[in-house]
């Protein structure tokens, strides 16, 4: 899991939605080629991906690759809650220190996924369903927090009708 030490701001919040990467968001323009990964696999065919900055522990990017039917299910709408403005910095202790080989940029987690879609919103839920903590937000991304201060959630809101039709279509298999 990724626990979070502080947030920062962002340049700009891209959402992409498609047939061969069912969500990818990214928060910088810049294409950096030296980033960390930590992803997050279930014991299907679910996987999401985290692209962090080394220097600083920002995220870069999120790109929910792939995602289990099995683990979609459809909600009202996603609750409301405060957040406060910034993206996560994560704390960079599982990585090595000295970079030995390219495969020393890749932490995998075996992690329950979960993701959920409403009229308006999709969620994306990483390990067990916890509750308090903060939430945190990024334009029209947010970043749950739970309260011993790991990222357990990310909810991406604004989502138009064919975005949202596509998301439903590419979870059904």
């Amino acid at each position: 899991m990724l626990r979070v030490i502080d947030r920062t701001t962002y340049t700009h919040v891209a959402v992409t939605v498609d047939e061969y990467v069912p969500l990818e968001l990214n928060f910088w323009q810049s294409e950096r080629m030296d980033k960390l990964y930590w992803r997050a696999k279930a014991s299907d065919t679910s996987l999401l991906e985290v692209a962090i900055a080394p220097d600083s522990g920002a995220l870069l990017s999120v790109t929910l690759t792939a995602i289990s039917p099995s683990r979609v299910r459809r909600v009202r709408s996603a609750p409301a809650a405060s957040s406060r403005e910034g993206i996560p910095i994560v704390d960079l202790e599982k990585w090595p220190v000295r970079e030995q080989s390219f495969a020393d940029r890749f932490i995998d987690e075996e992690v329950e996924l979960k993701f959920a879609i409403s009229e308006t919103h999709a969620v994306v839920r990483i390990g067990a369903e916890r509750t308090g903590g903060e939430f945190w937000s990024a334009g029209n991304v947010r970043f749950g927090l739970d309260d011993s201060g790991f990222l357990c959630a990310i909810e991406v809101g604004g989502l138009s009708p064919r975005q949202l039709a596509l998301l439903v279509e590419l979870a059904a298999g």
